[in-house]
């Protein structure tokens, strides 16, 4: 457990983990802030689904739990962990990218239309 990679993906699996309890709260007052917004309008199909599928940080501490128990089960160099570390984050990221962009776009259409 003295590996690096060990305590990378158990910091990453707790975050997550805090992230995964937080966001259905999110969600439900941006669906109540998005119901006045709007006004009884459509929400764009990115918002949709961000707000209707809120278990992507799930996911993410599931896999991070997986590379833990790798990290500690066997004998791999910590190096070549932290690759699919790095590997494993830049998908977070394009995967938080798009949550966000999702949650900003009915500000955006509300912009332009006025």
């Amino acid at each position: 457990m003295k590996k690096a990679s060990t305590y990378y993906f158990a910091i990453l699996m707790v975050l997550n983990g805090v992230v995964a309890c937080l966001l259905p709260y999110l969600n439900g007052v941006m669906t109540c802030h998005y119901a006045t917004l709007l006004g009884g309008k459509r929400l764009p199909p990115l918002t949709a689904l961000v707000v209707t599928w809120p278990c992507w940080p799930h996911v993410f501490c599931f896999l991070f739990l997986v590379g833990c128990a790798i990290s500690i089960c066997t004998k791999m160099r910590s190096a070549t962990l932290c690759h699919a570390l790095i590997v494993g984050l830049s998908i977070e990221l394009l995967t938080v990218f798009t949550v966000m962009l999702g949650y900003a776009l009915p500000f955006i259409s509300i912009t332009v239309t006025m």
